[in-house]
This record gives structure tokens, C-alpha cells and sequence, in this order.
């Protein structure tokens, strides 16, 4: 597993809180950001083990989702720093066919973040989650502007 494995699902895990659940969001409740509607089986596996205490197995559960079906999915191992982190998120937050349209257009960073905030304002749940869209952004931008290795 590639080193900025751990500060992308660290990021993710601040991003997406604990528990939540929006009256809008379509995913329903969400733990970890983990989706009740979307991936109810892993969503069931995470809060079953954080609810009989056993947190750090269910931080493991949660990493090792994240791992399948999202970082693996973009080749994240293979993609330079800090663009992997950033794609991951989005492949998160986007979803992966999202992540990967926009990894064919550019392999910059900066310009990953610009085009996936475009992508944001087509959405029409920006009226309800734009502020938050726009702060994952900005955070990410906040982190490597820089610091770029």
C-alpha cells in the first residue's frame, strides 16, 4: 500500500464525521461516510462493531471498504501525490466514474480540484450540499498548495 494511503483515508474519515443523516442526501444515513442505501451490508458490518465497542475494528472495517471499492478502483497506488489523495476523495464523494473522467483530463493536482469544483455547480443538490463541496475542496486545496514534494 502506497504512504499517502493513510493520510487519504485519514482525511476522508475527517471529512465525512461519525454519524450523519441529512434530510437530503440520497444515501441515507451514513457512517464513516459509509452509505446505508448504497453499501447497506458494509454499512451494517461498521456500525455493528462500533456500537459493541469495538471501535478500532470498526475503523479497520471502514479502511478496508474504502480500500476495495475506492482507492483500488482509481489505481490510486499508481497515481502521483498529492492527486492520488485528491481522486480519492472525490471517488468517494463523486463517485469512481467521476474520479476517473476527470484523471483523463488532467494528472495536475491543482487543475483535478478546479474541474471537480466545476463539476459540483452542474450538480442539482448544490443547493443543499454546495457549502460543504466547496470545504472538502478547500481543504484539500488547503493541504498541498506549497507542499507539493
Amino acid at each position: 500500500m502506497k504512504e499517502s494511503w493513510p493520510e487519504g483515508i485519514d482525511f476522508l474519515f475527517q471529512e465525512e464525521g461519525y454519524s450523519s443523516n441529512l434530510e437530503h442526501d440520497p444515501g441515507g444515513p451514513t457512517f464513516l461516510g459509509i452509505s446505508s442505501i448504497m453499501w447497506p451490508v458494509d454499512y451494517r458490518k461498521v456500525t455493528g462493531l462500533w456500537k459493541s465497542s469495538d471501535k478500532e475494528g470498526a475503523l479497520q472495517a471502514a479502511r478496508d471498504f474504502y480500500q476495495n471499492h475506492f482507492w483500488h478502483m482509481i489505481d490510486g497506488d499508481n497515481l502521483p501525490y498529492p492527486l492520488d489523495v485528491c481522486a480519492f476523495d472525490c471517488a468517494v464523494n463523486q463517485g469512481v466514474g467521476e474520479a476517473e473522467r476527470l484523471l483523463k483530463s488532467t494528472h495536475n493536482w491543482r487543475d483535478f480540484l478546479f474541474m471537480r469544483e466545476q463539476r459540483y455547480a452542474d450538480n442539482v443538490q448544490w443547493v443543499q450540499f454546495g457549502h460543504g463541496w466547496t470545504n472538502r475542496v478547500l481543504a484539500l486545496w488547503a493541504r498541498y498548495y506549497g507542499k507539493e514534494p
